[in-house]
C-alpha cells in the first residue's frame, strides 16, 4: 500500500521537529523508503544516519512517524 501523500514528522535533535509529506515511496532490501517534502525544513543531523540515503534523499520508514493532521491538532489543542 502506498503512503505517498501522507503526513509525517521526525524528531531530530533536542529541539527540532520536522513536518512533511511523502512524495515518493520505494522498497530496497525489504525496507520501505520515503522521499519527503519537508514543510518547515529538513531534520537536523541526518548526514551520518544509516536510515537516510544522502544520494537519493530517501528516509527509511522506521525513522519517520506517520500521523493524521486532525488527530494531531486535537492533541495539541488539548494542551491549552
Amino acid at each position: 500500500m502506498s503512503s505517498v501523500g501522507k503526513t509525517v514528522y521526525k524528531v531530530s535533535d533536542v529541539h527540532k521537529l520536522s513536518f512533511g509529506k511523502i512524495t515518493e515511496q520505494s522498497t530496497c532490501d525489504n525496507w520501505t523508503w520515503y522521499k519527503i517534502d519537508w514543510i518547515n525544513g529538513p531534520p537536523a543531523n541526518i548526514c551520518q544516519s544509516p536510515n537516510y540515503d544522502s544520494k537519493s534523499g530517501y528516509f527509511r520508514c522506521d525513522t519517520v512517524a506517520l500521523f493524521q493532521i486532525d488527530t494531531m491538532m486535537d492533541v495539541l489543542e488539548s494542551l491549552k
